[in-house]
């Protein structure tokens, strides 16, 4: 995911065996099945990690399509139709799969799946993507408001709580792909997260 955000600034030569090693490393990789593609936590001999197939971002295909979310398109130079058939596959897995259950948030939740929805969305042009994520976004709603009942309060986390989820909805609302902590670098006022910032300081002011 890091050399991907800064894939523009590789020489050609450099470039060219990124995106190789990319789309080498994501086909051996993968277990492919009924239009869906998935891959294991861990590779080499079976064991830790090789027991379950997991569908969330942290593990497994929601996690993958985000991390390649800038690779280039099939019209641009590096640009792979096997890369892209992955892409698509996986995302297709994480809508087949519905929303977590393990709750709302970003790493292990149903927030973060959605943002293979999201990347899909700005890849394609598809409006069913942002559909999907939007429809993910009704969910992640009730699952925080069913964990605020159950323990009192809610999760004041990035990652794992509501502070994620707050960050997702939004960029549902935007069509957003960027991921927090991983792609939202740019803090200047006119940057995805510079607008939020700037929305949810004057939510707090009124």
């Amino acid at each position: 995911m890091a050399l991907m955000q800064v894939i523009d600034l590789l020489d050609p030569a450099r470039y060219d065996e990124l995106c190789r090693r990319c789309v080498e490393v994501y086909e051996n990789t993968a277990a492919v099945e009924d239009g869906c593609a998935n891959w294991w936590r861990s590779v080499g001999d079976p064991g830790w990690g090789k027991n379950k197939l997991l569908v969330q971002w942290c593990y497994a295909a929601p996690g993958m399509v985000t991390a390649m979310r800038r690779f280039p398109s099939r019209a641009e130079r590096g640009g792979s139709d096997r890369m892209e058939s992955l892409l698509r596959q996986a995302a297709e897995l994480t809508w087949r799969a519905g929303p977590l259950a393990k709750g709302s948030g970003l790493c292990h939740g149903t927030a973060g799946n959605v943002y293979a929805f999201l990347a899909m969305h700005e890849r394609t042009g598809e409006p069913v993507w942002l559909d999907r994520a939007r429809r993910f976004a009704m969910h992640a709603i009730s699952q925080v408001r069913e964990a605020q009942v159950a323990y009192g309060h809610g999760r004041f986390t990035l990652w794992t709580g509501d502070l994620g989820v707050a960050v997702y909805l939004w960029q549902c609302i935007q069509g957003s792909p960027e991921f927090p902590a991983s792609t939202m670098f740019d803090l200047s006022a006119s940057s995805a997260f510079g607008v939020l910032r700037r929305d949810l300081h004057q939510s707090a002011a009124e």
